[in-house]
């Protein structure tokens, strides 16, 4: 298919990739994702699949709309529920100079306050999203781009805009230049729901952004964000339910405010060790337990026949040092971030 920027005059030629009977990337799909900073893959759910997870969600999105702020903050987890008025004030120190500040406006007069958008650690709070983390395609593609079989999960989030009422997620990074270096860290988002330009709910990206230093970036940002949400240079990445969006997390990236219909998507970030060792963000002994929590959700996985339905082989997750691990089907899932942050992450 082909996309044409908002601003500037010219055509990008972007794969189409169908995510049932695939074994893998090809080499032009590979060098367009580290060229552009992003791909899109259509069909990566099997119905079954994607009906169970939009269930489960809706649960819990129904129960963070629940939540006593009076009361339910003495929850371990309490932290984990974002409104658009209300974000956990740890997550604030690890950013700097706005790079990834990616939260609309608590002010921003195009959305009410007090707008649920976001939950963390989804995998330990639905079934169906920790055997989303083991999707075989999506594990071996992202094996393919990072280039080894050494890679942990590391962030995962459900990200929501309300029926009518859809927080902007500001243009923003996922974190500074300085954090990564030629690896790429890889985020990707899998949709529940339609996202496109008749709604004006769908992701925006800056093909090639990914590039930038910092001060770039920034400039960028604040030329963007000056006044509401702007588009240029930018493209919309439309997709289907069942459809899943990789990006390089240095990637410029956005989505507007809106009044469209729900629009859920579950994020998962993958990064090489090796990278995560040099470089953090997490301290070395976060490694393994994100290991064990990946193995954990192939297992889960395997219960079902997900990948049969959409012909995709089953992936095995082969690191170069090997775990031990044994199967627990109470096996705790969530870890959070800042009980294994380096002090000097400066995201």
């Amino acid at each position: 298919s082909i996309i044409k920027t908002v601003l500037h005059d010219k055509y990008i030629m972007v794969p189409l990739i169908l995510g049932y009977k695939r074994n893998n990337l090809t080499n032009e799909e590979i060098s367009f994702f580290h060229k552009n900073g992003y791909l899109v893959i259509k069909n990566a759910l099997c119905s079954d699949e994607l009906a169970s997870l939009q269930a489960d969600t809706n649960t819990l999105i129904d129960h963070m709309k629940n939540l006593d702020v009076s009361n339910d903050n003495k929850m371990d987890d309490y932290d984990d529920y974002w409104f658009n008025d209300q974000i956990p004030e740890d997550w604030y120190k690890h950013y700097k100079d706005g790079i990834a500040g990616d939260i609309g406006d608590a002010n921003d007069n195009s959305v009410s306050r007090g707008i649920p958008f976001r939950i963390e650690y989804p995998a330990s709070k639905s079934l169906s999203c920790a055997r989303l983390l083991a999707h075989s395609f999506i594990l071996t593609i992202t094996q393919q781009l990072l280039a080894t079989p050494d890679f942990i999960p590391t962030w995962d989030s459900l990200v929501f805009k309300e029926q009518g009422d859809g927080v902007p997620i500001k243009w923003h990074r996922d974190a500074s230049a300085e954090s990564v270096d030629d690896i790429p860290a890889i985020d990707i988002g899998i949709y529940l729901d339609e996202a496109n330009t008749k709604y004006d709910n769908c992701l925006w990206v800056i093909p090639g952004s990914h590039k930038w230093p910092d001060f770039m970036a920034a400039h960028m940002i604040d030329h963007l964000t000056l006044d509401g949400f702007k588009k240029s240079g930018a493209v919309p990445v439309e997709v289907e339910p069942g459809d899943v969006v990789l990006h390089n997390i240095l990637i410029l990236h956005g989505s507007p405010a809106c009044v469209s219909p729900l629009r859920r998507t579950v994020y998962y970030e993958y990064r090489a060790i090796d990278q995560e060792i040099r470089m953090g963000p997490h301290r070395e002994d976060y490694i393994p337990i994100k290991q064990k929590v990946l193995l954990h959700c192939i297992e889960e996985r395997k219960k079902t026949n997900y990948d049969q339905q959409t012909k995709n082989p089953q992936f095995e997750y082969t690191p170069t040092t090997q775990i031990e691990y044994e199967y627990n089907p109470n096996e705790h899932l969530r870890y959070p971030h800042k009980d294994y942050f380096r002090n000097t992450y400066k995201g």
